[in-house]
């Protein structure tokens, strides 16, 4: 049930410092600083959600969808297009979901959580003697998405979604579920893992 403006900020503040075991930002400073990506947009939140645990993001999902107030996946911050901002709440993955959960060098795959960036993968699957590249974006300032950005190498290595092989997604529902990524942009509210082909 959605809530009045003047009284839903107040009360998904509070009940998300209640349920979330990460960090929960509705304070003026927290939410000027999560106002602006890398881009020209400036669209200040209501409020910033830090997950520490994949229940944390599910928790976000249904307690935004309960206040009626929109969610944005901030990833791991890197956005260059105004992608990761809103004015609902900010959901930034960079502070603790930010791991290289397994790398496969038979398979080619990689494990990674939401907030992983392109290099600390390549960091992670170096020792296998596995090239990870994706696009034009340098390393450290690509996150690891699903969205498409091919860049000048995209005939050989392929665009973002072709390299993802599945994703986990919480949904409005608050259902966690698994399913290959093509097709999945517009569905995913926020992503708990990915796995990446590396060696390409």
């Amino acid at each position: 049930m959605a809530l009045a403006n003047g009284d839903d900020s107040a009360w998904l503040g509070s009940r998300l410092r209640a349920e979330v075991a990460g960090d929960v930002g509705f304070d003026t400073s927290s939410r000027a600083l999560f106002a602006t990506d890398a881009s020209n947009y400036l669209i200040v939140p209501k409020g910033v959600v830090f997950p520490d645990t994949v229940a944390d993001i599910v928790a976000t999902v249904a307690l935004c969808r309960e206040a009626g107030v929109a969610l944005t996946p901030r990833g791991g911050g890197t956005s260059t297009g105004g992608q990761a901002v809103g004015g609902g709440v900010v959901l930034d993955c960079s502070r603790y979901l930010d791991h290289v959960l397994e790398v496969d060098p038979d398979r080619g795959l990689a494990r990674v959580e939401p907030g992983v960036v392109l290099d600390t993968l390549q960091r992670e699957a170096a020792p296998y003697g596995l090239p990870v590249v994706t696009s034009d974006i340098p390393p450290h300032l690509e996150v690891l998405g699903t969205e498409s950005r091919p860049g000048r190498r995209f005939v050989r290595t392929g665009d973002q979604q072709e390299l993802t092989e599945a994703i986990t997604k919480a949904l409005a529902s608050s259902v966690s579920e698994r399913d290959g990524a093509r097709g999945l942009q517009q569905e995913v509210l926020a992503a708990s893992s990915e796995q990446r082909r590396v060696g390409k």
